[in-house]
């Protein structure tokens, strides 16, 4: 499995892209620069995968690291 953040047209916006053959639970954690847990979601991958859009324009500016975890480990993206 393999997991990337990119940018949208939108502000602010970032796309997640996971891409896996196998299908279950996908957590997905964002932490601020502190560490601090500032959203956790469970998604089920069904289909090789998704995209997934998280808008930050609401939250303080500085670095996030989003945290994909599956049945193969973690991968951290920042």
């Amino acid at each position: 499995s393999t997991a990337t953040v990119n940018t949208t047209s939108r502000n602010a916006v970032y796309n997640l892209r996971y891409v896996s053959e196998k299908t279950g639970l996908v957590k997905v954690a964002i932490k601020n620069a502190e560490g601090r847990l500032v959203l956790e979601e469970e998604i089920f991958n069904e289909k090789r995968g998704f995209i997934r859009p998280y808008n930050f324009s609401t939250m303080p500016a500085g670095t996030y690291t989003i945290q994909v975890k599956d049945a193969k480990g973690n991968t951290d993206l920042t």
